[in-house]
């Protein structure tokens, strides 16, 4: 399959100075993201608590799957419907999980020191790589659907296939999508919580390398 290029930026490859994110190098952010919600939360704060209602309500109740059949069914909005659908529908991830994946990568490419195209040079590549990240992050919760079809050939013998199949990430734009759907519901815990978090997780990783290099 021939990879869709955004100024140079292979979406599922990445590029040898712009590397994706890996999964495990999200997972302190998406853990101390997950922890700050609860704190504020448990903290009665109206903003976190207004923010995971609407995802739910958003996510859950108005999202519906457009197709819940593979391959490039509709548009790149559609489609990532389709994906934050089939997730929900796996019954793995909750619409807030969803959220709290998107938040936390959107933190990491802001305040981590391992984020490539920090130069100004490269401005103008930030935003769809930004964008890539969010949705591969929020991709990576969707699991493989299994299907099980029974075909009868007319005397009395059953035959039995299993298809196995995900929805891809197939653009950029079905990242951005993806991006825009969750940025508008968390973006103002973004601008007060952001750096909150980065210190959080900044702290931890100190205390690792505190503790492993101990003799």
């Amino acid at each position: 399959m021939a990879l869709r290029k955004a100024g140079g930026y292979q979406v599922v490859k990445g590029s040898p100075d712009a590397r994706n994110f890996y999964a495990y190098q999200r997972r302190p952010w998406i853990a101390a993201t997950r922890q700050h919600i609860q704190q504020q939360l448990a903290a009665n704060d109206w903003q976190t608590r207004l923010m995971c209602e609407e995802v739910t309500r958003d996510f859950t109740a108005a999202l519906a799957p457009f197709s819940m059949s593979p391959g490039k069914h509709g548009n790149p909005l559609q489609r990532a419907h389709d994906i934050i659908g089939w997730i929900i529908q796996q019954s793995r991830f909750t619409a807030l999980d969803i959220l709290t994946v998107a938040l936390a990568t959107d933190i990491m490419y802001r305040h981590w020191e391992g984020t490539p195209l920090r130069s100004a040079a490269d401005a103008w590549r930030r935003p769809y790589y930004r964008a890539v990240q969010i949705g591969k992050a929020i991709h990576y919760l969707l699991r493989v659907q299994v299907r099980v079809y029974e075909h009868d050939n007319g005397h009395g013998e059953v035959r039995r296939e299993v298809v196995r199949y995900k929805k891809g990430l197939t653009s950029r734009y079905v990242a951005q999508r993806l991006q825009g759907l969750c940025e508008r519901i968390y973006s103002e815990f973004l601008n007060r919580h952001s750096r909150e978090i980065a210190s959080m997780v900044n702290q931890q990783e100190a205390h690792t390398r505190a503790f492993q290099t101990q003799p």
